[in-house]
């Protein structure tokens, strides 16, 4: 399947748009897996649990875990990307493919509904108009 230009504009442009976004929310997810990390401590050290429940905590402690671990990688992941796209001033650019987007857009249309006005032979079809 390929892709037309205008459909690679489009995914540039949201490559571009989502990629500041989804660093931000992987960072809320980040803080979000170390704040639940942090009650499981403080239910260790805080509570007298017996054998049962301290095993249910390390068990939930492990699982918290290796979830921030799979978040970190992801945001390691696109902090690699995001260095790339912060060389390009994402909004210039991404401006630029809406702007580029559009044009492409009017020219397809004017193409599309292309007219000719005779400038001698006006009483030929060709000055007539389509529709």
């Amino acid at each position: 399947m390929e892709l037309t230009a205008e459909e690679i504009l489009k995914i540039m442009k949201e490559f571009f748009e989502g990629i500041d976004i989804e660093h931000s929310n992987l960072l809320q997810e980040l803080t979000n897996k170390e704040a639940e990390q942090q009650d499981l401590l403080h239910e260790l050290e805080l509570n007298n649990l017996n054998a049962v429940e301290i095993t249910k905590v390390a068990i939930d402690l492990k699982k918290v875990r290796k979830e921030r671990r799979i978040i970190k990688n992801d945001i390691e992941r696109v902090k690699t990307i995001k260095s790339f796209t912060d060389k390009y001033n994402n909004k210039f650019i991404v401006n630029e493919i809406k702007t580029l987007i559009k044009e492409l857009y009017k020219l397809q249309k004017r193409q599309n509904n292309r007219q000719y006005e005779p400038r001698i032979l006006k009483d030929r079809k060709i000055g007539e108009k389509n529709g």
